[in-house]
């Protein structure tokens, strides 16, 4: 008898600090992959129709993008980074920053050796 165990897909890989404290990236599951298809569509149908996207409305998809990867990191502290900070934290979800990469934002950013992980709480997708 052959036994995938898909649980072990599911474990976080990577980890975002801020503010001193670890929170777990987790990969998308698959409704938060059609809606973000779905929103890719949609940007795509209104620059097709020569219509430009919202600076709001890009600043409320990275928003999204991230608290739907990042569910344990609060609302409240992903409204008070840096535009490069939202930037480079949409980038390392994507998956595409490289470790050199990371490793100089990082250092940048002044990364501390003791880091605090958040409590947990229970995971839901708000989609």
């Amino acid at each position: 008898m052959q036994i995938l165990n898909i649980d072990a897909f599911a474990a976080p890989t990577r980890v975002l600090t801020a503010g001193g404290v670890q929170y777990p990236v987790e990969d998308i599951d698959v409704q938060a992959f059609v809606d973000n298809l779905s929103i890719s569509e949609e940007l795509e149908a209104l620059q097709a129709e020569g219509k430009e996207v919202s600076p709001r409305k890009s600043v409320d998809i990275a928003i999204k993008t991230i608290t739907n990867a990042i569910p344990t990191l609060p609302l409240e502290k992903v409204m008070k980074l840096k535009v490069p900070q939202l930037m480079v934290v949409l980038q390392f979800i994507r998956g595409e920053l490289d470790g050199q990469a990371i490793a100089s934002a990082s250092a940048e950013a002044g990364e501390g050796a003791s880091e605090k992980k958040p409590q947990s709480s229970p995971s839901t997708s708000a989609t």
